[in-house]
């Protein structure tokens, strides 16, 4: 489970099912709430990533979203690559 200041929350469970509550994937977008499937991608050639599959339509037309990995206490959205880091969250205790 990864959290962060702003009360988002992120549950990524050993059977490879997710939940995210009160997450900003995106920069000046509301909250939202979703769910679906991830898996753990560690390109040669990028940051390593978690790709949230979203089912159910939660975040519109988005089929997925990655969901970067700092190390494996923080994870971090960060929709231009090139820009800030959208929303972070920690590793919960």
């Amino acid at each position: 489970m990864y959290r962060n200041d702003d009360g988002g929350q992120i549950d990524l469970s050993a059977e490879g099912t997710f939940s995210a509550t009160g997450v900003t994937t995106s920069e000046g977008a509301d909250p939202v709430d979703f769910s679906g499937s991830w898996d753990y991608e560690d390109p040669e050639s990028s940051s390593a990533f978690v790709y949230l599959g979203v089912e159910d339509g939660g975040l519109g037309k988005t089929g997925g979203i990655q969901l970067y990995v700092d190390d494996q206490d923080t994870l971090y959205f960060q929709s231009d690559p090139d820009g800030p880091v959208t929303q972070e969250f920690n590793k919960a205790n």
